[in-house]
């Protein structure tokens, strides 16, 4: 056979194995494309399952309205775990439960992103703060956190505060902006006492039977519409 014979024979040889690796090589790469496709989409799957399994949603809900009430006819919340917030200017740690006024307050203060409300306001229920009935006198139980939230004014002295109070639709309308207003007033008073800075609580206001918060069909919803709450006028600067 010649020289020219067997370059020929040669290349005709080659052809096939060449297309067949190349051929190796495509199927090869298509397999590792769909596995890592595969592998994509179950991720995608499993995070979607867990955004929106009912556990998660529970969890996140977990913190509203949820309690009981007492024998004096209280709405007790549920404060969740213990735990401990730092507050600035060496105003020490605080121990509350995770759901608590307090730990809500903090968290807002200290939150760059949360923006001030001018129009609806940024309104935070006292949730250990109780009255007598039909009374501006405090039950004794509230004193621990209003001592709390005496120490957050003092340890965030640049951030201003007012007092709403409010009550149920039951009784006379006047009555009930009576009584709100004189709650307010006993909490604004109370908290300057305890330490807060007369610059940073500035107003206390009586709303009646406005803005209810619960059914007041109910007796849980009356209990929860009889309430005190902080309200965030000013943010502290951080």
């Amino acid at each position: 056979m010649t020289e020219v014979q067997n370059e020929q024979s040669a290349t005709d040889n080659g052809a096939p194995l060449t297309l067949l690796i190349a051929l190796l090589v495509l199927v090869i790469g298509a397999g590792i494309t769909l596995y890592f496709w595969n592998a994509t989409a179950a991720s995608q799957k499993v995070s979607s399952a867990v955004i929106d399994s009912p556990s998660q949603k529970t969890v996140n809900m977990s913190n509203l309205a949820l309690g009981k009430l007492d024998s004096a006819g209280n709405f007790i919340y549920e404060l969740g775990d213990s735990i401990g917030i730092d507050l600035p200017n060496k105003y020490g740690n605080l121990k509350v439960g995770k759901y608590s006024t307090e730990a809500k307050l903090i968290t807002f203060l200290q939150d760059g992103y949360a923006k001030i409300d001018t129009i609806n306001g940024n309104w935070f229920e006292f949730n250990q703060v109780h009255f007598k009935t039909n009374s501006a006198s405090l039950e004794p139980s509230s004193a621990a956190q209003l001592q709390n939230i005496a120490t957050i004014c003092q340890a965030f002295p640049k951030a201003i505060f007012s007092i709403g109070a409010f009550t149920d639709n039951t009784g006379n309308e006047n009555d009930n902006l009576s009584l709100s207003q004189q709650k307010a007033s006993a909490i604004q008073t109370i908290l300057i006492e305890l330490g807060a800075p007369r610059s940073s609580i500035r107003q206390s206001k009586g709303y009646g039977s406005a803005n209810p918060v619960g059914d007041n069909n109910t007796l849980v919803g009356r209990a929860q519409n009889c309430r005190v709450s902080i309200n965030v006028k000013s943010k502290y600067d951080l």
